[in-house]
């Protein structure tokens, strides 16, 4: 009402944003480069994921090392965000995944489970800096539905791939 400002339901009718609740995990306690891990998304209490098996991930290496400039941590209507404009990264070796930006491959899906996605059989390059293995963050960005759209790619959480380590079997 005019006299009673913000005090009837509508006086608040217009959309404040989103809420998006989903977590990353990694199902592997150490992530080598090289071997095989799974990745599992849970979808949150709100409203969960699609029941269907169209989703999609890719692993971008973080835009900055500073996470308040990284440009993959900018949300989802940002224009500006990474999981919307940039491709996957060099370093992400199997099963084949995305060919453009957007153009992620099926053989990578959650599955259609509504309140979890798992992406199994995932592998990571090993990156070799001055003759050793060196340790990486990469950035899960995943989408639901119409992946081919860059503004429906969001990220979802940060894995850690560990150094690989030779070792000699006939040390004692």
């Amino acid at each position: 009402g005019v006299n009673s400002a913000c005090k009837a339901t509508e006086d608040f009718q217009q959309k404040v944003g989103y809420l998006y609740i989903f977590v990353a995990k990694q199902l592997v306690a150490t992530i080598v480069p090289v071997t095989s891990f799974d990745l599992q998304i849970k979808c949150g209490d709100v409203n969960g994921c699609l029941g269907h098996s169209d989703n999609r991930i890719k692993i971008l290496d973080p835009g900055h090392w500073n996470p308040r400039y990284n440009l993959n941590n900018f949300p989802i209507w940002d224009h500006r965000s990474g999981c919307r404009n940039w491709a996957q990264s060099e370093q992400y070796l199997y099963p084949p995944n995305c060919v453009t930006v957007t153009e992620c491959s099926g053989l990578v899906s959650g599955g259609d489970d509504r309140d979890v996605k798992v992406f199994v059989g995932l592998k990571m390059d090993n990156m070799i800096q001055s003759g050793l293995s060196k340790e990486r963050e990469f950035d899960i960005c995943y989408c639901d539905k119409d992946c081919l759209d860059g503004s429906n790619w969001f990220k979802v959480g940060v894995f850690h791939a560990s150094r690989a380590w030779a070792v000699d079997a006939n040390v004692d």
